[in-house]
């Protein structure tokens, strides 16, 4: 982690300094004014979450280094830890598949091109059918994406699932009531860019024909602090029950994950961590993802090793 901090007549003009010298990454973690010869200053300490190498934010379990001042201030390790342990206790959790007394539980999963909701739902089918002994079915929306449905029924083959495919927006309701006998049924959708308003609108019309169905959208850990942003914004119009973190093998930088999850407020559901199929797939609960926030992959290397065995 590199940490600096910067002075400026204003704050808009630290800012300015922050971005142009630790990008657009950077982390705020104290604004205050403070007196110069010159006149008040704004001073803002900055961190960029990673340096090369790095693999997680620092733990350290001495006590803060404390200065001859009167008032003295955390040292910067320790700012940044106690920075870390105040996102990490703002994190929730839901079990996506919880009992439903009206039918099957009904969740779809949804999110941009590319981030993995095809893998997710096998992953997700093979978890309460052959873990768990649920009766599930699979349906794809994803018409979009050239060999997705194909995809998603070469899965359900292998694990004798029914799965049905809805062109129209009637067809997800009929493909919904014939598997009214299943304990769950999981709904694939396109990815599409965050940005097409549109998609997002149709998403909700469709969802609006089938009963208690609950999304979960499925973000990325490699993209940009931006982008996940951005996605959740986005994605807000669906009211997510549950956010599905996904592709954490395919980088060793957290903690801007962890920061803008802990700012949406929306529990986090499971976790992906390859492309194995049932085995890279955990439930997200508190201890594990205090375990991955603070130490980082090689507390998903221990989870990827308990799947393989």
């Amino acid at each position: 982690m590199r940490l600096k901090r910067f002075s400026a007549n204003s704050t808009a003009q630290a800012l300015t300094l922050v971005k142009q010298e630790l990008g657009d990454d950077a982390v705020i973690l104290s604004s205050k004014t403070v007196s110069k010869p010159d006149g008040p200053q704004v001073e803002i300490m900055a961190a960029i979450d990673y340096e090369p190498g790095s693999d997680i934010l620092p733990q350290d379990d001495q006590p803060p280094e404390l200065t001859d001042e009167e008032d003295p201030p955390l040292n910067e390790k320790a700012r940044v830890r106690q920075w870390r342990d105040k996102l990490i206790s703002q994190l929730q959790t839901i079990n996506p598949v919880s009992d439903s007394a009206s039918g099957p539980v009904i969740l779809s999963l949804v999110g941009p091109t590319g981030v993995g909701k095809t893998t997710t739902a096998a992953k997700l089918a093979a978890q309460y059918s052959l873990r768990h002994g649920l009766q599930v079915a699979l349906i794809s929306m994803d018409c979009y994406r050239i060999g997705a449905t194909d995809q998603l029924l070469a899965y359900a083959d292998i694990m004798k699932l029914p799965c049905e495919i809805a062109v129209r927006k009637t067809d997800l309701g009929r493909a919904v009531a014939k598997h009214q006998n299943c304990d769950l049924i999981i709904i694939d959708t396109a990815g599409k860019s965050p940005y097409d308003k549109k998609h997002i609108q149709e998403l909700d019309e469709w969802f609006k024909t089938v009963p208690h169905l609950q999304s979960h959208l499925v973000v990325s850990a490699t993209a940009k602090k931006e982008d996940i942003r951005e996605t959740i914004r986005s994605y807000a119009p669906l009211k997510a029950a549950g956010i599905v973190l996904s592709k954490l093998d395919e980088t060793r930088t957290y903690a801007t994950l962890c920061q803008q999850v802990a700012t949406a407020r929306i529990p986090i559901s499971c976790l992906t961590t390859g492309q194995r199929v049932p085995e890279d797939f955990a439930m997200a609960t508190g201890p594990l993802l205090k375990k991955l926030f603070t130490r980082g992959w090689p507390a998903l290397a221990e989870l990827q090793n308990q799947g393989s065995h």
